[in-house]
């Protein structure tokens, strides 16, 4: 009986294994590019200039993109300052909320204080290289009146492009946030093509503020040639995403991978961009440039607020204000709360799945190893009882 019970415990466990494992598996070998395994679900190549669709996976799929969203946000400031609304060096004004917001340790941050004298463009550097979440939440604050009148704004832009997107936050995260690997290349696309200046910032490695030093999300800047943007997103529903756009010569691209599989973002992205790279070498060689594609038209944005626009909520927190600055850390590192493997939307991805299967496993062992036990207990009794019985036959 004991043999046959070592035997299903362990079946059971190389079930949990295989049920750990699988998921992985199957992303690695989801498709491929060039030749390369890549592990997105939703993925898509195109040439900047013409627009010409170059390799294409699942990208008309609804994704969620993470810390990807603030990119709508981004391109909507720019809009603002292009209009004359205010310009890179006006002072945004920090609400309680949003300094609260940056100072949540589950996310990925730069410290804020409400008396703070931050600019359009230090908070702009703060979200674009630091994907931090309170200094998105402030700038939609400040263009839109409220972070729900500023949602309309990026929903009623992503409907003048006529791209598949549905925004119910500024910065990411939610559920029912949603955009397809080809609405986020048009939005790259858009946001390099309307306000080119935008790559001085997307292109940054380092930043320096208030008096820390944060390296950027994006870890192929520096190291993969041409690259020179753009924007990440990480968290447990999406996965990890990445649109990237890199130049060689004449020729940009650019790339979106949505739902890669653990740190395997940049992976994809490489894959993607070499063979996007060798396909236009060919393609230009040949004489026969990409058919050039048009853009749609941009209508200029409703400047007058609307007064049935819903308001952010009462915020009755205490002022951060009153909290202590961060400390001080050696050479400089973030503040604590903020590293690169933490459950933030854009950092690390975390696993809890994998976590509860090693849990559940460890349970079902100490579970079967009680029956064990009880049985030979069980046996012993049995045994000793047979013994009696025998004895008083005699």
């Amino acid at each position: 009986m004991q043999k046959v019970i070592t035997k299903h415990i362990i079946t059971i466990l190389l079930i949990i294994t295989l049920t750990a494992t699988l998921p992985a598996t199957q992303a690695a070998l989801a498709t491929s590019v060039g030749g390369q395994n890549i592990t997105s679900k939703g993925a898509i190549i195109i040439d900047f200039d013409s627009g010409l669709e170059i390799f294409e996976h699942n990208a008309d799929n609804h994704m969620n993109p993470a810390s990807m969203t603030k990119m709508m946000t981004v391109y909507l400031v720019y809009e603002a300052i292009a209009a004359g609304t205010f310009d890179f060096d006006t002072r945004v004004p920090i609400s309680s909320s949003a300094a609260e917001f940056s100072r949540n340790t589950n996310e990925t941050n730069v410290p804020l204080t409400t008396t703070g004298n931050y600019t359009v463009s230090q908070l702009l550097d703060a979200v674009i290289v630091v994907s931090a979440g309170g200094a998105t939440y402030a700038l939609a604050e400040f263009v839109g009146g409220s972070r729900a009148a500023f949602m309309e704004l990026m929903n009623d832009k992503a409907s003048q492009w006529g791209i598949d997107a549905h925004y119910t936050s500024v910065s990411g995260g939610p559920r029912e946030t949603y955009v397809t690997p080809r609405a986020m290349a048009t939005l790259t696309r858009k946001s390099i093509q309307d306000y080119p200046e935008i790559l001085e910032k997307t292109a940054i490695q380092s930043l320096r503020f208030s008096g820390w030093d944060y390296p950027s999300t994006n870890k192929l800047l520096g190291v993969y040639d041409g690259i020179d943007g753009f924007k990440t997103g990480t968290n447990n529903l999406a996965g990890e995403c990445f649109a990237s756009t890199a130049k060689r010569g004449d020729t940009r691209l650019i790339t979106v991978t949505m739902g890669s599989s653990y740190d395997k973002r940049f992976s994809d992205t490489r894959a993607m961009l070499d063979y996007g790279f060798a396909f236009m070498e060919e393609y230009l060689q040949n004489n026969t440039p990409p058919p050039p594609t048009d853009t749609p038209p941009i209508d200029p944005p409703d400047d007058t607020p609307d007064p049935n626009t819903p308001t952010d909520p009462p915020d009755d927190t205490p002022d951060p204000n009153n909290s202590p600055p961060p400390p001080t850390g050696p050479n400089n590192s973030p503040p604590p709360g903020n590293s690169q493997n933490g459950n933030s939307s854009d950092d690390g991805l975390s696993r809890p799945v994998f976590v509860l299967l090693i849990t559940g496993s460890y349970a079902l062992v100490c579970t079967l190893g009680y029956i064990i036990y009880r049985h030979k207990r069980k046996a012993k009794i049995n045994g000793e009882v047979d013994i009696r019985k025998s004895r008083r036959k005699r």
